[in-house]
């Protein structure tokens, strides 16, 4: 599927670079490329998404619309993105201590998709492994030193597949998180 970053071409409703949020998921990106009726958005957290024009809106338009029904006093209330706060850091007191922050990354299906209806176990066991092969890939071009998967406890099947996608990956180790960040259900992956 060959891509235009020319919007006007195809009189999507959305631009390229124009900060969307999706309607049922609390998942917010920028518009990367528009072709025809799929619009793909780069998250966040890196990854790509391709999406109908139905699934997301404008973070603009949407502000916008909500100011009309929140009073003044309350809108910075709403509109404060508690994680998007931009905080002083605090200098390390030794470099040789201070570790980089892992990529935490939720693979409970419930988590990725707005419903499993029709999708059988195995549909959805492979859906959770090119997920975390995805994240895995962005990780490493990135170059991100740290991700945790969290895949619960549950049979461990999940789990099993993870760690024997992970032995194919050169340079990398995984182990258990640290419990009690994480809990049981968490695998640590290093890339060196």
């Amino acid at each position: 599927m060959k891509f235009h970053d020319n919007e006007e071409e195809f009189a999507s409703p959305f631009r390229v670079g124009e900060k969307v949020a999706f309607r049922d998921e609390d998942v917010k990106g920028v518009v990367k490329r528009i072709h025809r009726d799929v619009i793909v958005v780069e998250t966040t957290d890196g990854f790509e998404y391709k999406c109908s024009p139905r699934e997301i809106v404008s973070q603009e338009i949407a502000s916008e619309a909500l100011s009309a029904f929140i009073p003044d006093k309350d809108w910075d209330f709403v509109s404060h993105d508690k994680y998007n706060v931009k905080r002083r850091a605090t200098p390390p007191t030794n470099k040789a201590q201070r570790v980089v922050p892992a990529r935490v990354l939720d693979l409970h299906i419930e988590k990725l998709v707005k419903s499993t209806r029709g999708m059988t176990s195995g549909d959805m066991l492979e859906y959770q492994l090119r997920y975390a092969r995805t994240a895995i890939d962005a990780a490493r071009a990135e170059r991100h030193r740290r991700l945790i998967f969290i895949h619960g406890v549950g049979d461990g099947v999940l789990k099993d597949e993870l760690i024997h996608m992970l032995k194919g990956y050169p340079r990398c180790r995984y182990f258990d998180a640290p419990f009690h960040l994480y809990g049981e259900g968490a695998t640590e992956v290093e890339f060196y």
